[in-house]
């Protein structure tokens, strides 16, 4: 016992004569504030070293006040730095979409060439034509594929606790509005950039000021350290929901304001920036199986040529990277799921997590928080340098793709789910509010009519269904089938060979290869007297085109002293 006393005060007195050396010297008898993530000089490299970056618009380092990516930024940090290059740029406009829970401002910013800039309108247009082409004629859409910029949208951390990407988004922006070589301005005039530099503004200033609080003068290396925040963490927004598991629902403020922004534009690429694991290195698509069967046959085919420039942008440095292992492509409710089945190449990348300070891996190596932003910046480039290089191949193929949900011909052209009247019209309503904010096509029933081939998520199929007047009807036939079905199908069936491989994993290693959940249905969701079936050749129906008021939504009364009542489970 008398030993073991002895070593614990050895150990004591080591750490804390460890702990005296490595803070800062005191300056005139004052202790110095606390230093927020990496030391002086940690890492060094530059992130874009051919750069002719032009000096009159200011890096993120002399904004922050410190070397970039070398401590975390905060949202109000990040919306002044936007603000300062849109108006100090010919490049580049800042844009508000919507406000949080808490009233902070959620952004985007378009980077694009002056002359793209000045036709923005026009190439939007163009777009939404590829989007929805049953009036597009060959002639046009030839001139769309050979004359008319792609669009890439960059959204950086909706886990507000996965920090490095927001970070990287301040490299990557003033990169593209700074940069005057020859490969940035080629790629500003194939490109329209849209940058979402900070999804979680609520989630993040949670942890960051959990990280902040806990410093000290002695950096901790554990990457379990309560040193890099503690439940709830800033993962969720301000009610803690994970917003990556909104865009089916569109349950809140944040994701409803994205819905609006991004189908304005129509993306063909669609970055979603994550952290996971600080132990790891990083992740990036294509996704594992299963695939969900409502994206295009050739959507692994295109993750893959992205994902093989972010391999090559990698190999450069020496960095550590893997692909396809847990990732897998069945949930259609992330963000780069629901921009996949609009549309966009989805690409998913996972950089392992820090929280802004050095962090130990199990090597022994120190992995800065500067080279976690380095990494998120690097495979941004990576895939702005693919689209940009294959503008019209992957805009030909989102036409192609476009084409076959809006063809009379094709395969269940008739089908359509069918919502009749019930008692709870809050219920439908919030459904169809959530459908027609993601640009789904919705028909209100003028004249009854009969289905054909009816079910219901019950499993009951009469041989014929009336569906009276006031019953809406969502078809198929229309841009945002893959969304219709992805989300309103009763039971999704996963491929045989996929099921079997997972039965494999539980019962030998006893691990699951599903990354989240394997079944999801809106309409079981709400509860709603919900019928897939086929249409009629002719039936009575109008469009609607605005969504019923969300059930919940507050409203102030117009007599300030009447009595407000409400009601709480």
């Amino acid at each position: 016992m008398r030993a073991r006393s002895l070593i614990s005060i050895l150990l004591v007195l080591s750490c804390t004569a460890a702990a005296q050396d490595t803070r800062p010297a005191d300056t005139a008898g004052e202790r110095p504030p606390i230093r927020f993530g990496d030391p002086v000089g940690a890492y060094a490299e530059p992130f874009f070293p051919d750069a002719d970056h032009d000096p009159a618009l200011p890096t993120p380092g002399e904004l922050l006040g410190q070397e970039h990516g070398s401590r975390l930024a905060h949202h109000a940090e990040i919306l002044t730095a936007f603000r300062t290059w849109a108006e100090l740029s010919d490049r580049m406009t800042l844009h508000s979409m919507g406000v949080t829970h808490e009233g902070r401002e959620l952004v985007y910013a378009v980077v694009t060439s002056p002359t793209n800039h000045a036709r923005l309108d026009a190439i939007r247009g163009d777009l939404a034509q590829l989007f929805d082409p049953r009036e597009l004629t060959d002639e046009d859409s030839r001139h769309i594929l050979e004359h008319t910029p792609a669009v890439a949208w960059m959204a950086y951390s909706i886990h507000g606790d996965e920090l490095s990407g927001s970070d990287a988004s301040l490299a990557v922006a003033h990169h593209l509005v700074a940069d005057r070589s020859a490969e940035t301005i080629e790629l500003l005039e194939r490109l329209v950039i849209v940058i979402d530099p900070c999804m979680n503004p609520d989630g993040r200033q949670r942890i960051l000021g959990m990280v902040e609080q806990s410093a000290g003068y002695t950096t901790n290396l554990d990457h379990a350290s309560m040193q890099r925040g503690r439940w709830p963490y800033g993962r969720g927004n301000h009610y803690l929901f994970d917003m990556n598991r909104d865009w089916i629902a569109g349950t809140q403020p944040e994701t409803r304001a994205r819905w609006r922004a991004v189908l304005d534009f129509h993306p063909q690429l669609f970055v979603d920036a994550h952290e996971m694991g600080g132990l790891d290195t990083y992740l990036f698509y294509p996704q594992a199986r299963p695939i969900n069967v409502d994206l295009r046959a050739d959507h692994v085919a295109l993750q893959s040529l992205f994902a093989a420039d972010i391999a090559r942008a990698f190999d450069r440095h020496g960095w550590g990277y893997y692909t396809r292992e847990w990732a897998d492509g069945w949930a259609p409710f992330y963000s780069d799921a629901w921009a996949s089945l609009i549309g966009a190449v989805g690409m998913l990348y996972e950089q392992a997590r820090t929280a802004g300070f050095p962090l130990m891996r199990e090597s022994g190596e120190v992995l800065n928080y500067r080279e976690a932003v380095h990494h998120q910046a690097e495979a941004s480039l990576a895939c702005l340098r693919t689209l940009a290089e294959r503008r019209a191949e992957i805009l030909g193929s989102y036409l192609t793709w476009k084409r076959t949900h809006v063809d009379p011909e094709g395969p269940g052209a008739r089908l359509a789910l069918v919502v009749r009247p019930h008692g709870n019209v809050d219920r439908s309503d919030a459904l169809l509010a959530a459908l027609v904010e993601q640009d789904v096509e919705v028909l209100r029933v003028d004249e009854p009519f009969e289905l054909a081939g009816a079910a219901n998520p019950r499993g009951e199929s009469p041989e014929s269904l009336t569906v009276p007047a006031g019953s809406y009807v969502v078809p198929m036939l229309q841009p945002q089938a893959p969304i219709v079905s992805a989300f309103l199908a009763f039971d999704p069936r996963m491929p045989t060979e996929d099921l079997l491989r997972e039965r494999e994993s539980l019962e030998r290693k006893n691990e699951s290869k599903i990354y989240d959940l394997t079944s999801w249905s809106l309409p079981l969701a709400f509860d709603v007297d919900a019928w897939w079936g086929e249409l009629p050749a002719s039936f009575s129906v109008s469009r609607v085109v605005a969504p019923p008021e969300r059930v919940g939504a507050v409203t102030t009364p117009a007599d300030p002293d009447a009595a407000v009542y409400a009601w709480v489970v």
